[in-house]
């Protein structure tokens, strides 16, 4: 379950409004914004968050703000401060991280910005600050010069809102155990696969189409449903298995695919169940491509209680050890195999089928490993 750090305020919908109602008795203009997409948000009576405006199109600037105060405090987790002078008029901007929790339970990490608007005085103050334009790798990544995910959401949450009657998919990729390409083959490789990987996106997609790479081995694409075939995009991607021939190691990408259903989701929720539609495929050589669906989502949220419940439960002794006995032919007793149970202090015992292989997954297997040996040796 997802925690919102100290510093930061969780507000559900109706709170959020309230608080921002209050707000704007000391304020011109209170406003909700998803930084990392550029665009305001509204939660509405109903309990949803609709999307609005670019928020820099009120700048009059037709890309994202350079030095954006939102998008800092956003990132950074604190308090930001701005100052704009614009039409004879200055801004001055207050940027609070905070987050927002859906009745999904779902959080949508976002800013609320506090402007207080003053008339110039001074004639010699500039009347219109000049914003610079973005510079093209602030929006595309320096190695395979596709979009970055910021500018690739900015060009997506547009389409949605221009076409909402279309039906979209968001995929997301992943190499299976790409760091052993930089490991075994070199870095020089491993870039050569992902640049691969860029050039098949533009060869095979159209302006219909907006792909990125989001961070390291992971790109995502944005296409309408009905124009992405499955087998071809497999027949596509297959043929970068011939960047990298070896007896140890197969390249092999796999899809995490998310049909969009509620277009006024945040992208980063979207992307998000992408990948968790790829981790039930992750160490997979067979499937190649997973979709998103609610039991994910479930069954994610349950592993993530699981792991948060490990560490407290190692420090109440939560967890037991019994002796299987080993005996041989005769009967006679060899020695002893050590089982591990989880019961809780209501005395109920967790099934071990559902534990264990999400401690592995985790890599928190090694610690109950080391937990079961000081048991037994006590």
């Amino acid at each position: 379950m997802f925690t919102a750090p100290p510093q930061i305020r969780e507000y559900t919908i109706p709170e959020i409004r309230t608080e921002m109602e209050m707000l704007r008795r000391s304020y011109q203009v209170v406003r909700l914004v998803d930084a990392e997409e550029c665009r305001t948000l509204d939660p509405d009576r109903d309990g949803h968050v609709l999307y609005g405006a670019e928020c820099h199109s009120v700048w009059n600037s037709a890309e994202r703000c350079t030095n954006c105060s939102s998008y800092q405090a956003a990132m950074t987790h604190t308090t930001r401060f701005k100052t704009e002078f614009f039409q004879g008029r200055q801004f001055d901007i207050t940027s609070v991280p905070v987050y927002l929790r859906l009745e999904s339970m779902e959080i949508i990490p976002c800013v609320m910005e506090m402007i207080r608007i003053h008339e110039q005085a001074d004639d010699n103050e500039p009347t219109d600050q000049v914003l610079d334009h973005t510079e093209f790798y602030r929006t595309h990544d320096t190695l395979t010069r596709l979009y970055n995910q910021g500018e690739a959401f900015r060009h997506i949450r547009r389409m949605l809102m221009e076409n909402p009657d279309r039906q979209y998919l968001l995929i997301s990729s992943n190499i299976r155990d790409f760091h052993m390409v930089n490991v075994l083959f070199g870095r020089e490789r491993g870039n050569t696969v992902l640049t691969g990987i860029a050039d098949i996106l533009r060869q095979h997609c159209t302006k219909r189409e907006v792909y990125a790479r989001t961070r390291g081995d992971r790109f995502l694409l944005f296409i309408e449903k009905a124009r992405f075939d499955p087998n071809q995009w497999i027949g596509y991607l297959s043929v970068l298995q011939e960047l990298i021939q070896s007896p140890v190691y197969t390249l092999k990408i796999h899809l995490g695919v998310y049909e969009i259903t509620d277009p006024n989701l945040p992208l980063t929720i979207m992307l998000q169940r992408s990948e968790i539609a790829l981790l039930t495929i992750r160490d997979s050589q067979e499937t190649t491509i997973a979709s998103y669906s609610e039991g994910l989502m479930e069954q994610q949220m349950e592993d993530q209680w699981i792991i948060s419940e490990f560490q407290k439960s190692l420090l109440t002794d939560q967890f037991r050890v019994y002796y299987q006995p080993q005996v041989d032919m005769e009967g006679r007793i060899l020695g002893a195999e050590a089982l591990v149970r989880w019961i809780r202090n209501d005395g109920m015992q967790f099934p071990l089928g559902r534990f264990l292989p999400v401690l592995s997954r985790s890599d928190l297997i090694t610690r109950m490993d080391e937990h079961v040996w000081e048991l037994a040796v006590m």
